[in-house]
């Protein structure tokens, strides 16, 4: 591990996340790959639309750039998430850095206890 550092603080229902500055980071840290780490204050870690949305930017944005995403996990109350496990970070995406066909509909057999 390189760095485990904050990007972006949110409300209690949003936080903002840009694309670009993950990707810069990972640059600038000359990263090969990230893990994506975020809670849901909600306490349930099923991942949203929105966290699909931009787990699939960032990955279609690193790719090209030798940037692997290894999982974007969820956190919420004593249980946790985890998007590649879920299928929706598909082990070719990071190699080709195409289409990611990621459905928003999984089983949600990613989601621990």
């Amino acid at each position: 591990m390189i760095k485990d550092e904050r990007q972006q603080r949110g409300t209690i229902n949003h936080t903002p996340v840009y694309t670009r500055e993950v990707i810069k980071r990972a640059l600038e840290l000359g990263a090969s790959a990230l893990i994506l780490v975020h809670n849901h204050p909600s306490g349930d870690p099923t991942p949203s639309g929105s966290d699909i949305s931009v787990t699939n930017d960032i990955i279609k944005i690193a790719a090209p750039l030798g940037i692997t995403v290894y999982d974007h996990l969820i956190i919420g109350r004593g249980r946790h998430a985890s998007l590649r496990e879920l299928g929706l970070i598909p082990s070719e995406a990071n190699k080709t850095g195409g289409d990611q066909g990621a459905s928003a509909s999984p089983q949600y057999s990613g989601v621990h206890d």
